[in-house]
């Protein structure tokens, strides 16, 4: 389990989707498909899920989406995109947009590697045990920094066997997160399914069109989600529990 202030969070929406505007792509999207086994199952989504379980899914990006990131180490790309889902036993959810953040060699202290695919509202996805899908996301972290050669967005999919899977606890970097619609405290509580991705493969073409709003977000809405991906893997990380 891991914990997020509500004040926070809300401050940092602010600040960001004020400062966002509006990024649509224009190539042609290209989807990659990946494969995966459950590794984390926090109580009570056990109802439901368990370890050894076998996870598939896909997202559906624009390839030529311009980067937003200044820094010559780092790629956001806001509104890349379209499409994001999962499916876990008889389960799956899935989000109509996102974005793409990627980083080489990132980091003064520390450098590593990242890529790391991040969904935007609206979230479709059923309740597990009275628990509400809050968000999920597949993100692939190396600390040897040696798994990319640069912050671009490739055509091609990362290899997830090159990136460091011990910098993730246990071996995760699919992360499906769910919170009790009854707790309205400043800290909100989240429970977990974490899952290591085996294989990602393609390209090929986008899958049918579905209903729902265009596949685009606001650039500040992309770099919030980032931003608190990133403070959910260090919890993660550290093995904060409640």
């Amino acid at each position: 389990m891991w914990c997020v202030g509500r004040g926070a969070l809300l401050a940092w929406g602010l600040v960001f989707v004020a400062a966002g505007s509006v990024c649509k792509a224009e190539a042609a999207p290209i989807t990659f498909h990946f494969t995966g086994t459950v590794k984390v199952v926090d109580p009570p989504l056990t109802a439901l899920f368990a370890v050894g379980d076998h996870v598939s899914g896909f997202y559906t990006f624009e390839p030529n989406t311009p980067d937003t990131d200044p820094q010559p180490t780092a790629g956001l790309y806001g509104g890349a995109v379209s499409a994001f889902s999962f499916t876990l036993n008889s389960y799956t959810a899935s989000y109509s947009a996102g974005g793409i953040g990627i980083v080489n060699d990132h980091g003064d202290v520390a450098p590593i590697d990242d890529y790391r695919v991040a969904g935007s509202p609206p979230l479709v996805g059923a309740p597990v045990a009275g628990r509400n899908l809050f968000s999920f996301d597949l993100d692939l972290r190396d600390s040897t920094h040696t798994a990319l050669n640069s912050p671009a967005l490739q055509a091609t999919p990362p290899d997830p066997s090159a990136f460091d899977p011990s910098v993730l606890g246990s071996f995760a970097n699919l992360f499906v997160l769910f919170r009790d619609p009854n707790d309205t405290g400043v800290i909100v509580p989240l429970q977990q399914v974490a899952a290591h991705i085996d294989s990602i493969t393609g390209p090929e073409g986008p899958p049918a069109p579905a209903s729902g709003p265009p596949g685009y977000l606001t650039i500040g809405a992309a770099v919030l989600a980032l931003v608190l991906l990133a403070q959910r893997r260090r919890r993660f990380l550290l093995g904060v529990t409640d």
